[in-house]
């Protein structure tokens, strides 16, 4: 793992998140950021689901979310330290619990076994998996020795 690159994270929700609850995000990532641990600062973006996501991606998440699409909350931590692992988890299970949504990974941890393996296109076109979890399979997860969010 490089120090500089920290780990992240997507919130994926069949819920719009836009107005009030976009202002709440950004207010509860503020108080996270300034309040809660030092410096390992996560920014977030908050984008409509479909955005660079291909058809057969698509359905499989909206079968995981037994919804369509929405929104998702792009989450990326400056630093990549356990502490970063440990707040970046914590905050994608609140805001995946809020927004009735999943947490996309990004990546795939041969650990997690609770996770779901869905196929993406890179943006060449070629095909990649990433993992992604319910926030009690991410919850479980953040309990387990061998912790870490994919970097």
């Amino acid at each position: 793992h490089r120090e500089d690159v920290g780990p992240i994270a997507i919130i994926i929700s069949a819920r719009p998140i836009e107005g009030e609850d976009a202002d709440w995000v950004a207010r509860m990532l503020n108080a996270f950021n300034v309040l809660q641990w030092d410096g390992g600062v996560i920014h977030h973006t908050i984008v409509k689901s479909t955005y660079q996501r291909e058809q057969a991606e698509i359905d499989m998440l909206e079968s995981l979310l037994g919804a369509p699409l929405s929104h998702e909350i792009m989450l990326a931590c400056k630093r990549n330290s356990q502490l970063a692992h440990r707040k970046l988890a914590e905050l994608s299970i609140r805001l995946a619990r809020r927004f009735d949504g999943v947490v996309d990974l990004t990546d795939t941890l041969d650990e997690l076994k609770l996770a779901h393996t869905v196929t993406g296109l890179t943006a060449d076109g070629k095909p990649f998996d990433y993992q992604v979890a319910t926030p009690d399979s991410l919850q479980y997860w953040l309990g387990h020795p061998r912790f870490r969010m994919a970097s």
